[in-house]
């Protein structure tokens, strides 16, 4: 919460009572205590969420779930495993004289990278806090109306195969919504189609080409992944299977 949301919490108390200290649960059935490092809010009952949170220290505490609204997970756990007795502060070394300064950065950098993508998976934006953008796909913005996807294939398959281009388009209308993603067989010809094409003429308006950063390719792929394993695992074969014994 934010520091504005807290005084907001003690101003109500102040004008409506004790009983408007607390605020409401905001519970998502797609966040649960699976893993070790949920964080979550400590809660007096229901919709009673104050100031006290908590961490859990083992997976699977399915017992909270639906009961404490899930608003985080630790991504980062120091651990010795030559002295469990030695005490954080008897070798603990500031980062800033572990590192250079541009070392520095990229450790930064890559930790709060690392952080935003953990929250995104908690909301359920990406599958994984470990998905990567596809390196063959780009993002192009600012086109025409008129522009079509057969369009889009004939201008950007002259760099290499292409296995989609697709323009983004509302769903009721229909109308294109004036962005694309094109998807290449290979790297190498997205990345020539980058560099030739950001700045183009299209249909008279002047496009914008970048790398994508969407993660729906990814989100397809687990979903089929989790398809097919569900599949598996409900079809009478594979169950009568697990029912068999082993012959000693």
């Amino acid at each position: 919460m934010s520091v504005m949301d807290w005084r907001r919490l003690l101003f109500n108390k102040f004008l409506y009572g004790d009983q408007a200290r607390f605020f409401k649960d905001e519970i998502n059935p797609d966040l649960n205590h699976s893993k070790t490092g949920t964080v979550a809010m400590a809660s007096a009952g229901k919709n009673l969420n104050a100031s006290q949170f908590y961490i859990t220290l083992r997976d699977d505490l399915g017992y909270l779930d639906e009961k404490h609204t899930v608003f985080g997970q630790v991504v980062e756990e120091e651990k010795n495993d030559d002295d469990d007795d030695v005490r954080l502060e008897d070798n603990w070394v500031p980062m800033e004289e572990r590192f250079a300064p541009d070392e520095l950065e990229e450790v930064i950098r890559a930790k709060e990278a690392h952080s935003r993508a953990v929250v995104l998976e908690s909301i359920g934006d990406i599958p994984d806090a470990n998905t990567k953008p596809p390196e063959n796909v780009l993002f192009v913005c600012n086109l025409n109306s008129l522009t079509e996807d057969e369009d889009l294939h004939t201008i950007f398959s002259r760099f290499g195969s292409i296995r989609l281009a697709k323009i983004v388009r509302d769903g009721k209308t229909g109308d294109s919504k004036g962005y694309a993603f094109i998807e290449f067989e290979s790297k190498k010809a997205c990345e020539q189609a980058y560099a030739a094409m950001d700045g183009t003429l299209i249909d008279d308006r002047r496009i914008c080409v970048d790398f994508s950063q969407s993660a729906h390719q990814q989100w397809l792929q687990y979903r089929r992944k989790r398809t097919r394993t569900i599949d598996s695992l409900s079809n009478p074969k594979m169950q009568a299977l697990k029912r068999t014994k082993p012959v000693n």
